[in-house]
């Protein structure tokens, strides 16, 4: 997400290690110079671009995964109940995300919190209009503990990388995330001589283990 020109997707698309990539950008100049920058990389088969607002398309991607937690959810009940329905296949992706690993490198201000949403779903989020904070941010302690429990098993991403040229957003949105994903590894880099801009590069990964 906030791809830019493409610097990180066409690296990752060179790479060998990514099979599907879709890369999500707002600002229209951006978007077609990271078209450009895939076309003379002939990496039009293995990268897709998305414009559109990150923020609203991570609602929209949390409204189509709960619909198919659903559908699963119904279908399991009916083969359940119908010894009939129990050799059927179902065609649905059972809420399951498409992408292993979710790569961020939004502005100063930080990430959308639909993104964090997004990233922090679990399979008990059932309810589409349900927009309470306590999912992201969490409430009293004893609500943290609580909401720490549920989100322990979720996630939508195995890794996340995010870099990150606004500090305090960074920090912000590490405690966003931290029931669900733990950091691994973290690196400055000064991308920017002589100024007082530092780039942080922070790997997370998907907790194994209830976090409280």
């Amino acid at each position: 997400m906030y791809c830019g020109c493409g610097a990180h997707t066409v690296a990752l698309g060179r790479s060998g290690l990514i099979s599907q990539i879709l890369a999500i950008e707002l600002d229209p100049r951006l978007v077609r110079s990271c078209e450009k920058n895939i076309s003379l990389n002939g990496l039009q088969n293995l990268i897709q671009v998305y414009r559109g607002d990150a923020g609203r398309w991570s609602k929209e991607e949390s409204r189509r995964r709960r619909r198919n937690q659903q559908r699963s959810r119904a279908f399991v009940e009916t083969a359940h109940s119908d010894s009939r329905m129990r050799n059927t296949n179902n065609d649905d992706d059972n809420g399951s995300c498409n992408y292993d690993i979710l790569l961020v490198d939004p502005p100063r201000q930080g990430l959308d919190e639909e993104v964090c949403r997004m990233a922090m779903m679990t399979m008990s989020d059932g309810d589409e209009n349900n927009d309470d904070d306590s999912k992201v941010h969490g409430t009293s302690s004893g609500q943290n503990n609580n909401n720490n429990s549920s989100h322990g098993s979720g996630g939508c991403f195995q890794n996340i990388l995010y870099v990150s040229c606004g500090h305090q957003a960074l920090l912000r949105d590490l405690e966003r995330l931290s029931p669900v994903y733990e950091v691994v590894n973290c690196a400055q880099m000064d991308l920017f001589p002589r100024t007082d801009s530092i780039e942080t590069l922070v790997h997370l990964r998907k907790r194994t283990t209830t976090f409280t």
